[in-house]
């Protein structure tokens, strides 16, 4: 089994994941193949400066807007919403794919068959709808608490296959049948798996394609998968690796077994110098930090998120985001938008190195003049006098 430095594989992980001047995606074309090699990004709808996935692409798109996703989600459709590693952003290409997880969903719509034929007789008339567009009295317990009946269905269909997110105003849902919305090709394309074992085997070599590499310890890149357990894993990673699908490698000083993609072992073997002056705001749940031991093992950087921390807890602070520079995760910060007067305001930023202040002040100030554009902001505030001199 070969070894690699950790260098060299955070050198492969940043340029894997297109986090370097010359891996930068250029359109919405390009934003569609990120999603598809990645397996999906995750969708979270909390909006400090942008939500989580708008978060993710701005790193990697220079010039990147935030809600230009929309695009490829609602307009073409090359991409949907669904549930993968929780709420994620997925290629439709994969739609086939979802079918075990669909299965799960039907017997619960099954004992409300006569609400669900109301629903679906509904959005056959109308385009699309939301919860609140069709009468309902009746409220059922629902896996986030006590919701309409009707809400939940949309949700349930959702999951289920039968219907899609037509689209978003803001964090509201509107959902229509999919049917309607998916090609026929795809969604009449059966589903690819013949076991339980050939589905695991797939869900493990895309949240392994999701990172771009993982070792064999449980993490937070598996979340999403019902019913699988380590010893589900372990499995999985055998046998893909017994038909050559994935490579094992050890990295110095790291105990764990890793595992890569065999195609995309010729990018972790060029071992390539990077050379990116750009610095990178990293999403909270940018597909490189999902497995965030990991991440601690191989670039010595402690990330947790703490938005759910109660204030006076957190070692940091609420929406707070790394910065990456070249191959190093050199600090974290903190930014909030006031959309009212399209002002972005840095409330605070933490270096790992207190040298890094003075060293990475000018690069710093380059990478927020990009984010304001990205995040629609006309103003750049700084909260605290001394951030705005470095």
């Amino acid at each position: 089994m070969k070894t690699y430095t950790k260098q060299q594989v955070r050198n492969y992980l940043i340029r894997y994941q297109g986090l370097c001047d010359e891996s930068d995606l250029k359109d919405d074309q390009d934003i569609c193949d990120f999603v598809k090699k990645v397996g999906c990004i995750q969708f979270d709808p909390l909006d400090a400066a942008g939500r989580n996935a708008d978060l993710v692409l701005q790193a990697r798109m220079k010039n990147y807007r935030r809600d230009e996703l929309y695009r490829s989600l609602y307009d073409n459709r090359q991409l949907f919403d669904c549930w993968d590693k929780n709420m994620s952003i997925c290629s439709v290409m994969d739609w086939p794919c979802f079918e075990p997880f669909r299965e799960r969903y039907r017997p619960w719509l099954k004992k409300h068959e006569a609400t669900v034929q109301e629903v679906t007789e509904y959005l056959r008339i109308h385009e699309w709808a939301c919860s609140t567009d069709m009468e309902s009295n009746e409220r059922v317990t629902w896996h986030y608490g006590e919701q309409s009946l009707v809400r939940a269905i949309l949700e349930c269909m959702c999951y289920s296959g039968d219907a899609i997110v037509h689209h978003k105003v803001g964090t509201r849902r509107y959902y229509g049948l999919a049917e309607h919305w998916i090609d026929a090709d795809i969604y009449q394309k059966p589903c690819p798996f013949q076991s339980v074992q050939d589905y695991h085997e797939w869900l493990v070599l895309r949240r392994i394609n999701s990172v771009g590499c993982l070792w064999d310890r449980p993490s937070d890149a598996f979340l999403g998968i019902y019913d699988f357990k380590s010893a589900d894993r372990k499995e999985a990673l055998k046998r893909l690796c017994e038909k050559g699908i994935l490579i094992s490698f050890q990295v110095t000083d790291i105990p764990a077994v890793f595992y890569i993609d065999r195609s995309s072992m010729p990018l972790l073997e060029e071992d390539a110098e990077l050379h990116s002056r750009n610095m990178r705001i990293l999403a909270p749940l940018d597909n490189m930090l999902w497995d965030r031991r990991m991440i601690e093992a191989l670039f010595d950087f402690r990330y947790r998120w703490e938005v759910y921390v109660p204030a006076k807890q957190r070692q940091y602070g609420y929406y707070v985001m790394p910065l990456l520079y070249r191959d190093m995760l050199v600090g974290r910060i903190e930014l909030k938008t006031d959309r009212a007067t399209s002002t972005l305001i840095v409330k605070r930023v933490w270096w790992e190195k207190q040298s890094y202040a003075n060293r990475y002040d000018k690069t710093l100030n380059r990478c927020l003049k990009r984010f304001l554009t990205y995040n629609r902001c006309t103003q750049l505030v700084f909260e605290q006098e001394e951030l705005q001199n470095g």
